[in-house]
């Protein structure tokens, strides 16, 4: 079954995420080609989002933000706001790793706004204390004063800067 090998693979690319990334996202690739040639939205959104967060440390940052971005668009379109919460959390603290300090703290404080959002991303407070003091007090809250409320809005300025924080990449070689 596609749905039981998408599973088996995500769990692998888990297991071997610490110990062994290169495995870990052999794995995680493998079982996004088969979400999306079997289209599993759900398993696509789910590994891509894992496989995502790893490529900022092991692979290529553009990849990681186009599968954020899918990932994004996914959940989004399905309604899945728990696992929306979670991959934005992810995506807040990639921008935080790869140096895009105001885009990880506009999101974060988007988030922080989402009714239940740190019971889903429990590190979303140290990351929000993190980014306030990379920022600074005042910068930061010039930038609560403008967050939204709203997933949706949430969802496409992230997009938005998603394509523009991409643009600026150069590809890898």
């Amino acid at each position: 079954s596609p749905f039981w090998t998408a599973f088996a693979l995500w769990a692998y690319g888990s297991a071997f995420s610490v110990a062994d990334p290169a495995r870990a996202l052999a794995a995680w690739h493998e079982g996004l080609a088969l979400a999306r040639e079997n289209r599993m939205p759900y398993w696509e959104a789910f590994i891509g989002r894992d496989a995502a967060g790893l490529d900022v440390t092991e692979g290529d940052s553009r990849d990681a933000l186009e599968l954020f971005d899918a990932a994004i668009e996914l959940f989004h379109r399905a309604g899945n706001v728990a696992q929306l919460t979670i991959t934005l959390a992810s995506l807040s603290r990639f921008f935080e790793r790869t140096g895009c300090i105001e885009q990880a703290a506009a999101l974060c404080v988007d988030l922080m706004r989402q009714t239940g959002s740190v019971v889903l991303a429990p590190d979303l407070p140290d990351l929000e204390n993190l980014l306030r003091a990379s920022l600074g007090e005042a910068a930061f809250d010039g930038l609560s004063e403008r967050a939204t409320a709203e997933l949706g809005d949430t969802v496409r300025a992230t997009r938005r800067q998603i394509h523009l924080v991409r643009a600026q990449l150069k590809p890898s070689a």
